[in-house]
């Protein structure tokens, strides 16, 4: 390029006071000039970021003013980090105060301590007095888990035989170095049994943070050691051969079946990067893996959140109750609103007006115009069984 050949537009050593008026710059484009596009392309790309000089162009006072409220911003950040230093300090310090607790628990269910009551001398007689008594909780664990409505589906019944060896259920959070949480394990304990070899079996949700918001970056489960003609998860089919078939051994097809336990074995691989609707052919697919990856966490958010601290509410069902009572409260919440809605709308009608222009000269509930009886009772718009 000469030095009297002007720069592309967009390009660096292009003159600064070339202006292109908007006329120009629709002809150009209605021309369809692939060189001024992808001028214009790098030029945008470059200025990603940059200032664009709107507040360069405010007189002095009102930037004085936006000074200010960006010292008030660095304030509140500076707070706001000190707060997230003395949250995870308090957390700390309430998970050490938590542990003996959850320590005495898995104690008391497992038989390995007994309860204070039992171990006063009317306590001690009255278990004299009964014979064959369990040591700790039988079932604690299986109970628990299966009372959880949403874990309950879940579970089949050849599950709970499995999860009635349960000793304890855990969460833990997964810290780096420098102390900072990047995930959270749930852990089952098995006593010896029948089905499995494995003692422990581990799932481990690995979690980063973008712009405050946190999302699952991997999922990592375990394989399960099944003893023989004991896994829960498969199912096997025998058929017998043919006649005048030259195999007379009966053939054997082992098929999938629903189990809890596969939410250890079968983890969702998450991508490392999901990609947007935008960004992928097959939606279906996409959101078929989104749904995998959002209903594995649930389980353990599930378990992290509710079931491992609540335990012995989920066990004595409590907390079923609880759950009902929350549920039957915003319902009604919900009906408080719609009859504020109802009287909005009634409101509105003025003197004389009516909703309906028909007269209607038949006896609703209660008498004539459906006026109710002073003496009446209204009756409830539902009635539900307990």
């Amino acid at each position: 390029m000469s030095n009297n050949e002007p720069a592309p537009v967009g390009e660096e050593g292009g003159d600064p006071e070339f202006v292109v008026s908007s006329e120009q710059l629709q002809a150009m484009l209605a021309n369809g000039n692939p060189a001024l596009i992808e001028a214009m392309q790098r030029g945008l790309a470059r200025m990603v970021g940059s200032s664009s000089g709107y507040i360069e162009s405010l007189p002095a006072p009102v930037r004085a003013r936006i000074d200010h409220l960006e010292n008030l911003q660095q304030e509140y950040e500076t707070l706001e980090e000190k707060m997230d230093e003395e949250m995870k300090a308090l957390e700390e310090k309430y998970r050490k105060l938590y542990a003996p607790i959850l320590d005495q628990r898995r104690a008391i269910v497992n038989g390995e301590a007994e309860a204070p009551d039992n171990q006063t001398p009317e306590g001690k007689k009255a278990m004299e007095a009964i014979p064959d008594v369990p040591a700790g909780i039988p079932d604690f664990w299986a109970t628990a888990l299966s009372n959880h409505p949403e874990l309950e589906e879940r579970i089949t019944d050849k599950d709970k035989e499995v999860l009635a060896y349960l000793t304890d259920v855990s969460g833990e959070d997964v810290l780096d170095e420098e102390g900072e949480e990047i995930g959270f394990e749930i852990i089952f304990k098995f006593r010896e049994n029948p089905f499995l070899t494995d003692s422990e079996l581990k799932v481990v949700y690995h979690i980063s943070e973008d712009s405050g918001y946190m999302s699952v970056r991997d999922i990592e489960g375990c394989d399960i050691h099944w003893c023989p003609d004991k896994d829960v998860t498969v199912k096997k089919m025998r058929k017998k051969p043919k006649p005048g078939s030259k195999n007379k051994q009966p053939q054997t097809k082992i098929e999938p079946v629903d189990s809890f336990f596969r939410w250890f074995t079968d983890a969702p691989e998450v991508p490392e990067d999901m990609p947007e609707d935008d960004e992928d052919d097959d939606l279906d697919d996409l959101e078929e893996l989104r749904d995998q990856v959002e209903n594995h966490v649930r389980v353990g958010e599930l378990l992290r959140e509710d079931v491992i601290p609540n335990a012995v509410k989920w066990f004595t069902g409590e907390a079923l109750f609880e759950m009902e009572d929350e549920e039957e409260s915003e319902e009604g919440d919900e009906f408080d609103e719609d009859d504020d809605e109802d009287e909005d709308d009634d409101s509105e009608l003025g003197d004389g007006d009516s909703e309906d222009d028909d007269d209607d000269d038949s006896e609703d509930e209660g008498g004539p115009g459906g006026v109710m009886p002073k003496d009446s009772k209204e009756q409830p718009a539902e009635c539900k069984q307990q």
